[in-house]
């Protein structure tokens, strides 16, 4: 991995802008941004919904792509999109009457805040989508997380002082996994298939976090997630399809 993102990166380009041949100009600066708001929501949602739940309300982010395209980008408005938003709606209004241990307020602030997320996220990808700038994988993965490097660093380095050194490892080593390794595989996924079939490809993670919420945190599997799950999902591909015909 050490090497793939060495004959991918030009380190010099990292700090400076795009002037003098770097990668920073104001929709990276946008980008990275966003991505900052994003992880701090992200946690914050996640601390306040059950996984299954939030992991629901996060994939409504290409309806939010699309709604941005039009309403920010000025890209023509198509049927589809009021369609594909209409049934994320639904599923959005079902799965919050899902039966949860929650109260009514600690349900409805966790899913603005994973709303958020899914905001935020769809629009540091809009800000990389309208970069007239080519970036290599590994430059696009340093925008991303540049902005939330500098703004945890403190609080990691508080924290590497008070929890034990295994916890540390741990952790570090997570991130690299999870964090660079995940990008490093789709990037080079993208490489063998094609972005659309990709994207679909994607949603297997919702699969996989509600079983393994449902089985290892005793999350229940209720039929109102399962049913407006599927009308997010729908309305969350349907979208992100139609967008990538509209882009080519």
């Amino acid at each position: 991995m050490g090497y793939w993102v060495s004959r991918q990166i030009g380190w010099q380009r990292l700090i400076t802008p795009v002037s003098r041949g770097g990668i920073w100009n104001r929709y990276t600066v946008l980008a990275s941004l966003c991505n900052l708001v994003r992880s701090v929501l992200y946690f914050w949602g996640f601390v306040l919904l059950p996984v299954g739940h939030a992991i629901l309300l996060l994939y409504t982010w290409p309806i939010i792509v699309a709604a941005l395209s039009t309403l920010v980008l000025k890209e023509p408005f198509r049927p589809w999109q009021l369609v594909m938003g209409f049934l994320a709606l639904i599923g959005i209004g079902i799965i919050q009457f899902s039966p949860e241990t929650l109260s009514p307020h600690q349900l409805w602030v966790g899913s603005t805040v994973v709303l958020g997320v899914a905001a935020s996220n769809a629009a540091m990808l809009l800000a990389l989508q309208r970069n007239p700038d080519t970036l290599t994988p590994p430059e696009t993965i340093f925008v991303q997380n540049f902005a939330g490097a500098v703004f945890f660093l403190p609080t990691g380095l508080t924290l590497i002082t008070t929890i034990p050194v295994s916890r540390t490892v741990a952790s570090i080593a997570m991130s690299i996994v999870v964090g660079i390794g995940g990008y490093a595989f789709f990037y080079s996924a993208l490489k063998k298939i094609p972005t659309s079939q990709a994207a679909i490809f994607s949603y297997i993670e919702v699969f996989f976090t509600i079983m393994i919420a449902t089985i290892f945190l005793d999350e229940p599997l209720t039929a109102a997630k399962l049913m407006g799950g599927a009308l997010i999902l729908t309305g969350s591909i349907g979208a992100q399809r139609f967008q990538a015909k509209r882009s080519t």
